[in-house]
């Protein structure tokens, strides 16, 4: 899909407005008509953000002052067998954070995880939910916000992760919701993996566990796993890649990258992909609300050591150079696994859970604790991290100054790695022949 693909998407959005106003007015207690509004253009254009947005969303605002948000998820950007669990597990996730933490989130009015209800005239899967309060923080505003305010705004999203990180899940997997109305992790519904989908149209093959992970191994592994068939899938002549033969290295180092204390939980909550766009504040820069929890997942207690792309500033004006925008996510990093490991040690001597997150972080400062703390980051943080992140984080610690260059030449060419390869490249020929 392209993003003219997307464009094209939205322009059909846009043009469903009446049947937008029915649906809307068929859930509003009082039967209201919204007015349809529309948000202000990002500062960042999608082909500069890491990761692109996935959905489509229009403001509603009634006569009796209330304030809607209706939310398309994008087909364009979604694989669609995710379709239905992306909405269902998302819902679920905002249910259990109302239930179970103070963490501000927008109430949910409707959803409709099928685009098949009857109150829903527009047939799209869609939410409908709360407009959330106040306003996102902008690159140049964080860029030079003066110390104070970013500390304390720091602190509050470490208050975040402290609060998510005092409930324990044993499995690895997004948040479902069973019959009997309790929440608890399920199959894992992760952004690379619909990248995998997307990219390929082959969702069957990355779509394939209805269970949690019980062990961060198994979980890694099948991370891993993945990626080479999705690796083996990108090979047009016939030629194992460099990202092939990344992946592979990493997978035979999983055993020392794994911490075996931790390998069976616990477990804890994170937000898919906590960007600044999505985390809301006031003018006093109280936070007010984080709206967007698709995506989230459990995930292994030694990947909480990565700071949220929260923190992250993208490039706006050519004069940035990369070490100035280091310095910068360096800086604020610091300054938030501070505020994390001080708040953490509060909550433990308040009585809450023990402070297993500041133990790791202890662990985390050295080479080789970078390296166990960013393996799921590699793996689920999107594509490029395989030829950024790997190299400086895993490579080095384990092998030094080797040439990566000559390294992967040799790699590529072993028995083991050439075996698997062409197992794949088997497997995916099977794949193309059932689908013809």
């Amino acid at each position: 899909m392209t993003d003219q693909d997307t464009e094209n998407e939205i322009a059909s959005i846009r043009a469903l407005s009446e049947e937008i106003i029915e649906t809307v007015a068929r859930i509003h207690p009082s039967n209201l008509r919204p007015k349809l509004g529309s948000f202000p253009p990002s500062e960042v254009p999608d082909s500069q953000r890491g990761i692109p947005g996935f959905n489509f969303s229009i403001p509603l605002n009634f006569d009796d002052g209330t304030e809607w948000v209706i939310r398309f998820p994008l087909k364009t950007r979604i694989a669609f067998a995710l379709m239905n669990r992306k909405i269902l597990s998302e819902v679920a996730t905002i249910k259990w954070l109302k239930t179970n933490t103070s963490i501000p989130c927008p109430t949910i009015h409707a959803f409709d995880a099928q685009g098949n209800v009857d109150w829903n005239a527009t047939g799209r899967h869609c939410l409908i939910m709360d407009k959330a309060k106040g306003r996102s923080l902008r690159n140049l505003e964080w860029r030079d916000m003066p110390s104070p305010q970013r500390n304390k705004v720091l602190q509050q999203i470490a208050g975040v992760m402290v609060e998510l990180g005092s409930h324990h899940f044993d499995g690895i997997g997004s948040l479902v919701e069973h019959p009997d109305g309790s929440i608890a992790a399920g199959s894992l519904l992760e952004i690379t993996i619909n990248q995998y989908c997307i990219k390929t149209g082959h969702w069957k093959s990355f779509i394939d566990r209805a269970t949690p992970y019980p062990t961060v191994m198994e979980y890694f592994f099948d991370l891993c796993n993945k990626r080479l068939l999705y690796e083996t899938m990108q090979v047009k002549d016939g030629r194992i890649s460099y990202e092939f033969t990344n992946l592979w290295i990493l997978r035979s180092l999983l055993p020392s990258l794994v911490l075996p204390e931790f390998n069976n939980g616990p477990f804890i909550l994170q937000n898919g992909f906590l960007r600044r766009e999505i985390v809301f504040f006031d003018e006093e820069y109280n936070l007010t609300g984080i709206i967007n929890w698709e995506f989230s997942q459990t995930i292994p207690m030694q990947a909480t050591m990565v700071p949220p792309p929260f923190l992250s500033i993208l490039p706006l004006v050519p004069s940035w150079t990369q070490s100035q925008l280091t310095d910068c996510y360096q800086q604020a990093s610091t300054i938030y696994r501070e505020l994390l490991r001080t708040l953490e040690i509060k909550s433990a001597n308040d009585g809450g859970p023990l402070k297993i997150q500041a133990d790791l972080r202890k662990f985390s400062e050295s080479p080789f604790g970078a390296s166990v703390c960013t393996v799921d980051y590699i793996l689920t943080a999107g594509l490029d991290q395989l030829t950024t992140t790997f190299w400086t984080h895993i490579f080095k610690p384990f092998f030094g100054d080797l040439s990566h260059y000559h390294f992967r030449k040799t790699v590529k060419t072993r028995p083991g790695v050439v075996a698997e390869f062409n197992r794949l490249r088997v497997f995916i020929s099977r794949i193309y022949r059932s689908k013809s």
